[in-house]
């Protein structure tokens, strides 16, 4: 089975990225090197190997590209494959690591360099503030919970949760 789940993302603490979840599940980790934005193009070929042969995975998504594979993980195997890119370092010493951006074009780099210098300051810049958003809403919730938090019934709500639940299992 495939598992479908975010190893991390922008919070209103910046972004933060769980690699400890690696660390536990894997022994044994691919480290992709991968600032072109390429590597999820192996993620997925693993995946579906991975899958041919009945391995469960946990495919963990890009949360900018939900679409694409951005870690992935074999817990039956202790194996993962991580991507690092800035602002996303792998912080642990992997098995091996992939040069992905060799894979790439140099020609066609070097030609459009000042574009993609571009677009990488626009998605810092963009990234920035969607996190100072989160800060704000964060701030707003802390707010409002202090003036409503006395006057709810907390018991009343654990009560409803657990019935919840007993009605779903």
């Amino acid at each position: 089975t495939v598992s479908r789940r975010y190893l991390g993302g922008p919070t209103h603490r910046g972004l933060v990225w769980r690699f400890d979840t690696v660390d536990t599940l894997a022994g044994r980790v691919y480290e992709l090197l991968d600032s072109g934005g390429i590597g999820h193009q192996l993620m997925e070929a693993v995946e579906k190997a991975a899958a041919e042969r009945g391995y469960d995975t946990i495919a963990c998504l890009d949360p900018d590209r939900p679409e694409r594979i951005q870690h992935l993980i074999l817990p039956e195997l202790r194996l993962a494959f991580v991507t690092s890119a800035p602002g996303m370092e792998y912080p642990g010493t992997p098995y091996r690591r992939v040069h992905m951006d060799a894979l790439l074009d140099q020609r066609h780099l070097r030609q459009n360099k000042a574009r993609c210098r571009f677009y990488r300051r626009m998605h810092g810049l963009l990234l920035e503030e969607g996190v100072e958003g989160l800060r704000a809403a964060k701030a707003a919730h802390d707010e409002l919970e202090k003036t409503y938090n006395s006057a709810v019934d907390f018991s009343g709500v654990y009560a409803l949760a657990e019935r919840e639940w007993d009605r779903i299992r």
